[in-house]
């Protein structure tokens, strides 16, 4: 059983917005993509939303027990889809600083997590608040295994992935590409 899972406070589900402190004392606000937030960012998961363009992406792939281990394709049609937005405030306003998003696929047998964050965040644990609560949405949708794989030098996507629990290994088939593994159990 993954310890974070029962350890880390959660927001409720009903809740689209609340505010956490990252590892340098910034509070961010973190809420469900809205109305407001899709006209500016254009696609919930894509890059329009980073002027900058200088970003950090991780995506983990879950599914069911029994399952074999399968990715869904771009081309699947999600059957649902959340999306959370970080936003940080400073005396120029408010700034998209990351995109979580969850979409469930196979008739919510399977989820694929994103995690989009500006590369200036890396380090403060943005990532990583973002990706738990993901991690708590699957569980909570019975997801029981996630997955990911990346190679040996993203070096933030495997401290991002570890700090969350995950186990690692070099993949025997490509050791050009590390696996992490996380088994989750159903929290209430």
């Amino acid at each position: 059983m993954n310890r974070y899972a029962l350890d880390h406070p959660k927001p409720s589900t009903q809740e689209s917005r609340w505010t956490e402190v990252l590892g340098d004392h910034n509070p961010i606000e973190i809420r469900s993509l809205d109305r407001a937030d899709a006209a500016t960012s254009g696609e919930p998961h894509g890059t329009a939303a980073f002027p900058s363009g200088d970003i950090v992406s991780v995506s983990v792939f879950g599914q069911v027990a029994g399952l074999p281990a399968e990715y869904p394709d771009d081309a699947t049609a999600p059957i649902e889809r959340r999306t959370f937005v970080a936003v940080a405030h400073d005396i120029s306003g408010e700034r998209t600083i990351g995109i979580a998003e969850l979409r469930s696929f196979d008739r919510g047998l399977r989820c694929r997590c994103d995690v989009v964050a500006e590369r200036e965040w890396l380090g403060k644990g943005l990532g990583t608040v973002l990706m738990r609560h993901l991690v708590w949405i699957s569980s909570l949708l019975g997801m029981q295994d996630l997955r990911a794989s990346c190679a040996p030098e993203e070096h933030a996507v495997t401290d991002l992935l570890h700090s969350l629990e995950f186990r690692a290994w070099h993949d025997e088939a490509n050791p050009a590409q590390i696996l992490h593994q996380l088994h989750l159990t159903r929290q209430c």
